[in-house]
This record gives C-alpha cells, sequence and structure tokens, in this order.
C-alpha cells in the first residue's frame, strides 16, 4: 500500500547527476560491454550444454540398467517416509565470473553423507533413480542441479533421514566414494568398439569444457564491467547526505 502503509525510497536522489553527465560515455561503453559478454556467455553455456549431451547420448546404450537400479536402492536403504512427497530446489553448484563455485549446505546439514564418483556422466542418472526412490517412498527432499542442465541432479538430500548422495569433488579424493564403473560393463563389448566410443565421449566433453572456459571468460569480462560501472556510481554518490536520511528515516519508524 505505497504512500498510505508503505514508502517508497529513491536512492538516486543522492547521486551528483551533473558528475554522471560527465561520464555518460563510459557508462554506456561499460554497459554495452557488459551486456555483449553475457549474451556471449549464454550462448557458450548454452553450446556446452548440447555438447555435454553429446557426450551422454555416446555411453547411456551402454549402462546396465538393472544394475543402476539395484544400486540407488542399496544406497537408498529403508529411508523413513515423511508420510507425502515434497521436492525442493537447493542448488549446490554453479558457473560464474570466477569459474565454477560450490557450495557447502548440503553437507554440513546431513550427518549421513554418501559420495558418488562420477563415470562417464552415469552420476546423475543415479541420482534420478534415487530421486525416484524418494518420490515412491514419500521423503522430503532436496535436489541440485547441474549448472549446464535443469534435469540433471549433482545432488540430493534426504532430510528427514539426514543422508546426502553427492557427485565427487577433487577434495573428497580422500573419502571412501561409490564407483560406478560395473554400471558401465564396458568388457562385453569389442575393445576396438570400447576404443571409439570413448574417443568419441572424451571429445565431446573436452568442446563442452572447453565452451565453459570461454563462457567463464566471458562472465569476467562482465563482472570486470560492472564493477566498474559501480565504482563511477559509488564516486557520485553523496554518502553523507545518504546516512543523513538513513538516521533520520529510522527514527520515523522507530
Amino acid at each position: 500500500l505505497v504512500g498510505a502503509k508503505d514508502s517508497l525510497i529513491d536512492l538516486g536522489a543522492f547521486w551528483n547527476t551533473d558528475r554522471l553527465r560527465e561520464r555518460v560515455d563510459e557508462i554506456e561503453r561499460f554497459s554495452k560491454a557488459k551486456k555483449d559478454s553475457y549474451a556471449r556467455a549464454y550462448r557458450f553455456l548454452g553450446a556446452a550444454m548440447q555438447s555435454d549431451l553429446a557426450a551422454r547420448d555416446i555411453i547411456y546404450p551402454y549402462i546396465d540398467q538393472k544394475r543402476l537400479k539395484a544400486l540407488a536402492k542399496r544406497l537408498f536403504g529403508r529411508a523413513l517416509s515423511d508420510g507425502e512427497y515434497l521436492c525442493k530446489t537447493g542448488i549446490l553448484r554453479a558457473i560464474g565470473m570466477s569459474g565454477k563455485s560450490y557450495l557447502d549446505s548440503y553437507e554440513k546439514n546431513s550427518f549421513q553423507k554418501v559420495y558418488i564418483t562420477e563415470h562417464y556422466g552415469i552420476g546423475s542418472l543415479l541420482l534420478s533413480e534415487i530421486c525416484a526412490l524418494a518420490r515412491e517412498n514419500k521423503n522430503h527432499i532436496r535436489v541440485s542441479y547441474d549448472p549446464l542442465n535443469a534435469e540433471l541432479p549433482d545432488g540430493v538430500y534426504i532430510e528427514n533421514a539426514g543422508l546426502v548422495f553427492l557427485l565427487s569433488e577433487d577434495r573428497w579424493e580422500n573419502e571412501k566414494n561409490v564407483s560406478l564403473r560395473r554400471i558401465l560393463p564396458f568388457s562385453r563389448i569389442d575393445k576396438g568398439e570400447k576404443k571409439k566410443v570413448c574417443a568419441r565421449y572424451r571429445n565431446a566433453k573436452r568442446i563442452s569444457c572447453s565452451l565453459i572456459d570461454a563462457a567463464t571468460k566471458e562472465l569476467e569480462i562482465a563482472g570486470e564491467m560492472h564493477f566498474a560501472l559501480e565504482n563511477i556510481y559509488k564516486e557520485s554518490m553523496d554518502f553523507a547526505a545518504l546516512e543523513r536520511f538513513t538516521d533520520k528515516f529510522i527514527d520515523e519508524i522507530i
């Protein structure tokens, strides 16, 4: 209820607009560079997702689905039902101006941790099976999804069991990780075919990684432009006047 119960605060009133007008060319240049870098970054990430999906398509026909489902059931165990299925999203990984980043909130909130060593992209399929079991068992879960593809989970937390499943990171190399090698029984196929399949997969993944690197560089440039703009506006802000206004506003509220 703006004006009746709520108030609008215009922080732009504390800018030195004359100083900003003097730097309008810089503002326009930095703003355009930031916008263009973001656009290129998202194009690179879109292409990286397609290349990653191509890599997965190469491998998926060779996966032993029975073993995959059996492993998911064994890891899921008998987590008590919450009586009603509830799935929330809580992102653990992201791609930004500093590259790949990771949040450890699932680890901190859980007391049972299962680390899964990724193997030819099978990890997300295993986590999808665990999500399906949680749905059948009516559990409350939180799911994190791959930064490139929102359909592929990279972390699952079963809340009432305090149980979390995470795809492995380098910092977990000393942990006892779950291996997925038996899910991909290459021993059943011709060695020549295996060599070709693995080479095709690695090539697609290499392209995807290169595109992610290119996207990261563009995001880094976008960040530089953002902070350059921020500095211009900081230098044009009357912080003393803003502080006086803030003190007065707080007094009025109290």
